[in-house]
């Protein structure tokens, strides 16, 4: 990935699977992106919409995703310890083997979610 400006506003469909993105402001759309083991842990991802993103094994510990959109999403065996989803919309998330450990899930919404 190659860019001179480092904030990402739409990247529907796209592949990043293990990509560094430590200088990247995520800001903007992500539906269908495939984020698979990528390390987002710390990183702000508040309101994106990550709606059926692929974020299998990713690393998301301490990650801001307050009202993010994660409709769909894939986290299976993702690591969100610490991770803020307050108010972040998870319904129909695989969330399988997904660590939850201490995340502040209040007011995340989650039916469906598996």
């Amino acid at each position: 990935m190659s860019t001179n400006d480092p904030t990402i506003k739409d990247y529907i469909d796209a592949d990043l699977r293990g990509a560094n993105l430590d200088r990247v402001i995520f800001s903007g759309d992500f539906t269908s992106a495939n984020l698979t083991g990528c390390d987002l842990s710390g990183r702000d991802l508040s309101g994106c919409n990550l709606q059926f993103a692929q974020l299998t094994e990713a690393k998301l510990a301490g990650a801001n995703l307050t009202k993010a959109v994660l409709f769909g999403a894939g986290l299976r065996d993702a690591d969100l310890y610490r991770a803020d989803l307050y108010q972040a919309n998870l319904k129909e998330a695989n969330l399988r083997h997904a660590s939850l450990r201490f995340a502040d899930l209040t007011e995340a919404k989650l039916t469906g979610a598996t």
